[in-house]
């Protein structure tokens, strides 16, 4: 049985060395006893780590900028805060929500109305 964890948030992830990359992935290697990886993040050996969130509050600018920058091929997802401007600027950020809401739905929609229509398309043979 496979689950997944979410650990919680706290500062010094040490005391852990990885192994793997690319397709198969980042794996933890071996955790020391008695360190901030084994007491407070409870990391096992074999662990696969899937994500890693960094904290950009009191963090120094060069250290965000290669964090930044080192990530640039790979997948990220950002945690943002905005000023809004007015009401249109809320509108619009409402409504690119609302197309990468759709974006994702496409497929099962798409899947959907073509078995409706092959479901009509047979009742009406079946009439005939």
């Amino acid at each position: 049985m496979e689950v997944t964890l979410k650990t919680e948030v706290e500062a010094g992830a040490s005391g852990f060395s990885v192994m793997g990359g690319g397709n198969e992935g980042i794996f933890i290697k071996k955790v020391l006893k008695e360190s901030p990886a084994s007491k407070i993040f409870s990391l096992r050996e074999g662990d696969q780590l899937l994500s890693a969130t960094i904290f950009f509050d009191n963090i120094k600018y060069e250290d965000a900028l290669k964090i930044l920058q080192y990530s640039e091929p790979y997948r990220v997802q950002f945690s943002l805060k905005r000023k809004i401007a007015g009401k249109e600027e809320l509108e619009h950020i409402h409504s690119t929500v609302q197309y990468y809401e759709l974006k994702a739905q496409f497929p099962i929609y798409f899947i959907v109305c073509i078995l409706f229509s092959v479901a009509s398309i047979f009742s009406l043979l079946l009439i005939f």
